[in-house]
C-alpha cells in the first residue's frame, strides 16, 4: 500500500498516517498507525527534488481470490466538517494461477507449484488412459472424469471413478461411441491443504469425423434409441390405462349383484348396554367418586347408567322401592349389568 499526499505543501503539516485494510468477505479489519518523529521540511522528495513524497508498507498478509478495501488517513484527522484527507480503494487479489501469486506462501501451501502434465489417450475397447506427474510429497490423489456427447453438456456417465495411488490409470467406459468428449480433473490431498488443494484439469475434444451419410446415421444412433424408448413407454402407458378402465367397468357391472349379498350379511345394530351402580354412601367424598365414575361411563364408554343420584326426580315421583324394582326388572329382561361399589 502506498500514499501520495495531494497538496504538495500539506506534507509539511503531517504528523503521521493511518493505514487500514478491510477484508470484505469476513469484515475483518487490520490497521497500522505511523507517527512521524520529526517534521518534514521539504514538500518534494529529497533525492530528486521533483517527485512527491511516497510512503509504502508491505507487511499485510492477504489471501488469494479475496477482495480488500484499502483506506489511508493523514494525521491529524480533520474535524467533522473539515475537508476529507483520506483515500479508499478496492483491490481484488488474483488467484493462485496468476504468475504474480504462484510463489506466495498461501498458494504454495495449496500446490500452486505442482504441474501434473495431464495426458489422456483413447484406447481400444472403450478405454481411456490417464497419465499425470505426481508431486514430490507422498499423498493420495482423486481423479474425476466427466464424459459428454459431442454437442451436449449432459454427462454420459454420472458415476465418478476414484483412482488408486498410481500415475497411470485406465478407465473402462460404456459401449457408447457417441459419448466422446471428456473432462478430467485431478484433486491432490497434500498435508498442508487437505481438501482445499488446487485442482488441475484437462479436456479432450471429440475426434473429427468426416460428414458422410454413414457418419450422419451413426451420430443419430442415440437419438433413434431414445425415440424407441419413448414409443415403448407410450405403449406401456396405454396398456396400463386400458386395463384400469376395463377393471372399473367390470366392477360397475358386478356391483348390483354384490350389493344384495352384502346387505344380507349386515349385522343388526347393537343396543347400548346399561349399568346399574349400587354403592354405599358412607362419606361425601366417596359419593363424589361415584358421580365421576358414572360420568366416565356416560361420556367415554357411551354406556347407559342407572344411579339414584342422577334420577332423584323419578324416585320422588314413584318412590324408592318402585324405582329399585323397575331397575331389577330391566336387568333381568336385558343384557344389563349391576356394579356394586
Amino acid at each position: 500500500a502506498s500514499l501520495l499526499p495531494r497538496p504538495p505543501a500539506s506534507v509539511l503539516y503531517l504528523e503521521g498516517a493511518e493505514l487500514s485494510i478491510l477484508q470484505l468477505s469476513t469484515n475483518e479489519r487490520l490497521c497500522v498507525r505511523f507517527e512521524f518523529l520529526t517534521t518534514l521540511r521539504d514538500p518534494a522528495f529529497p533525492s530528486t527534488g521533483q517527485s512527491h513524497w511516497r510512503f509504502a508498507f508491505s507487511h499485510f498478509v492477504v489471501e488469494p481470490r479475496e477482495e480488500y478495501e484499502v483506506t489511508v488517513h493523514h494525521l491529524p484527522k480533520p474535524i467533522p466538517d473539515g475537508d476529507p484527507n483520506h483515500q479508499s480503494r478496492n483491490f481484488l487479489v488474483p488467484d493462485c494461477k496468476d504468475p504474480r501469486m504462484k510463489d506466495t506462501t498461501p498458494c504454495v501451501r495449496i500446490g500452486s507449484l505442482w504441474d501434473p502434465n495431464i495426458t489422456v489417450e483413447t484406447l481400444e475397447a472403450h478405454q481411456l488412459r490417464l497419465s499425470f506427474t505426481p508431486w514430490n510429497e507422498s499423498t493420495s490423489y482423486q481423479v474425476l472424469l466427466h464424459s459428454f456427447p459431442p454437442a451436449e453438456n449432459q454427462s454420459c456417465f454420472p458415476a465418478q471413478e476414484a483412482a488408486p495411488q498410481r500415475c497411470h490409470i485406465t478407465v473402462t467406459l460404456r459401449d457408447s461411441s457417441w459419448c466422446c468428449r471428456h473432462h478430467v480433473q485431478i484433486q491432490p490431498f497434500f498435508s498442508s491443504c487437505l481438501n482445499d488443494c488446487l485442482r488441475h484439469s484437462v479436456s479432450v475434444a471429440c475426434p473429427e469425423v468426416s460428414h458422410t451419410p454413414g457418419g450422419t446415421r451413426g451420430c443419430q444412433g442415440p437419438r433413434g434409441s431414445r425415440v424407441g424408448e419413448v414409443l415403448v413407454l407410450c405403449s406401456l402407458s396405454i396398456l396400463l390405462v386400458g386395463s384400469v378402465i376395463l377393471l372399473i367397468l367390470c366392477m360397475t357391472w358386478r356391483l348390483p349383484e354384490i350389493l344384495p349379498a352384502a346387505t344380507s350379511l349386515t349385522p343388526p345394530p347393537l343396543k347400548p348396554r346399561k349399568v346399574w351402580i349400587v354403592y354405599s354412601a358412607d362419606h361425601p367424598l366417596y359419593v363424589d367418586v361415584v358421580l365421576k365414575f358414572a360420568q366416565f361411563l356416560l361420556t367415554v364408554c357411551g354406556t347407559e347408567v342407572a344411579l339414584d343420584l342422577l334420577e332423584e326426580q323419578a324416585i320422588s315421583e314413584v318412590g324408592v322401592m318402585t324405582w329399585v324394582g323397575r331397575q331389577k326388572q330391566e336387568v333381568a329382561d336385558s343384557n344389563s349389568k349391576i356394579v356394586v361399589l
